[in-house]
């Protein structure tokens, strides 16, 4: 999902890649979630959006909020393929970046790598 509503059931890597190539003010950020019958519960997504002066912000959520993670790229391309490989469920996708978690839910904000995946 967009931020201005666009939804794509089942978004193959060229409609996720130009969807993180078109992000612009006021549609600056895509979300690719998890859910449906055979899915684990909790909120399982990842995002991508754009940062004021520049790059992205990649976001993932492994179901809680303990499990949320953040990291920057200055690359559409990484940011794309962060998307990509984690609709497809590729192994290693997140050893791209370099993640902190998510400070609302932990007091620790140091960069901590989430569970490989």
């Amino acid at each position: 999902m967009t931020e201005r509503g666009l939804s794509i059931r089942d978004p193959g890597p060229a409609a996720l890649g130009g969807l993180v190539a078109n992000l612009q003010r006021g549609d600056s950020f895509v979300i690719v979630e998890r859910f449906g019958p055979g899915e684990p519960a909790g909120d399982w997504y990842v995002r991508v959006g754009l940062r004021e002066g520049g790059g992205y912000q990649v976001e993932c959520r492994d179901g809680v909020a303990a499990e949320h993670y953040r990291a920057s790229t200055a690359s559409a391309a990484q940011a794309a393929a962060a998307l990509v490989g984690w609709a497809a469920g590729r192994a290693g996708w997140r050893a791209e970046f370099e993640w902190s978690r998510v400070g609302h839910c932990s007091t620790d904000t140091r960069a901590t790598a989430p569970p490989a995946g």
